[in-house]
């Protein structure tokens, strides 16, 4: 079963991210559960994106014994792995734009991953794994905001656990949007 969490860390908790983290996964039922732990300011960009997922986790479940994480593709990261290419796709802000975008990924690449190099840490604006690897590696770190996603990946791999990417999967990241940040698209 697949479930999809977007954790909320209260301020006055110190932004313990991870701990909230764990939290949400330990409400899996099962093992075999796996989470879609996601940001807040994240968008998919097709309809369809869930069953996306759950066909490309019944295609690579128990094929891939090194599969530890899922993760997608986006338009603002700082991590190149997750990134698309498309330097003006990057930059647009027009959600229709990215829609067409994450169709088109989604017709051509549907169910294709990729390995996660390891260059830089990995953006964990997305993350999805299984209850089971996850008890495995021991959790998520609890002492903050910044370095869950980075310590997981560290811990997957010294399980030696993979990230994956799948290629196919886009969501729009509203992560340091310069139109947001003018005041008076605030009012």
């Amino acid at each position: 079963m697949l479930y999809n969490f977007t954790p909320y860390c209260p301020k006055g908790e110190g932004k313990n991210l991870g701990l909230y983290y764990n939290k949400y996964m330990e409400l899996l039922p099962n093992d075999e559960d796996w989470g879609i732990l996601m940001d807040h300011d994240i968008m998919f960009t097709t309809y369809d994106w869930y069953n996306q997922i759950n066909d490309i986790i019944n295609k690579y479940d128990g094929v891939l014994e090194d599969l530890g994480m899922l993760t997608v593709v986006t338009n603002r990261i700082g991590q190149p792995n997750q990134l698309i290419n498309d330097i003006n796709l990057r930059r647009s802000n027009d959600i229709q734009i990215h829609r067409n975008y994450g169709q088109q990924l989604y017709n051509e690449k549907y169910d294709k991953i990729k390995i996660f190099e390891n260059k830089g840490g990995l953006s964990g604006l997305v993350m999805i794994m299984k209850k089971s690897v996850w008890k495995e590696s021991g959790g998520f770190m609890e002492n903050g905001i910044l370095g869950v996603d980075n310590n997981m990946h560290s811990k997957l791999i010294n399980k030696k656990k993979d990230v994956y990417i799948m290629e196919g999967v886009y969501v729009y990241h509203w992560y340091r949007n310069n139109n947001f940040n003018d005041k008076k698209h605030l009012m």
